[in-house]
């Protein structure tokens, strides 16, 4: 019997567009307390996805 992963998610896939400024994408990434967004154009293209990790700033050393 095969697998798809629409079988596996939980829930819907929280998008982003490229040009959302980086205040909403950490807001939206804390809010729905996951670790990434997929980057989506209007057409409904992926052209990435964007990270916690990549999102937030670092502390430098």
């Amino acid at each position: 019997m095969a697998h798809f992963l629409n079988d596996l998610a939980k829930r819907k896939c929280l998008t982003v567009s490229p040009d959302a400024p980086i205040e909403r994408v950490i807001f939206t990434l804390t809010l729905n307390s996951i670790g990434a967004l997929v980057v989506q154009t209007e057409q409904g293209i992926v052209v990435g996805i964007i990270s916690e990790r990549t999102a937030k700033p670092r502390n430098p050393t």
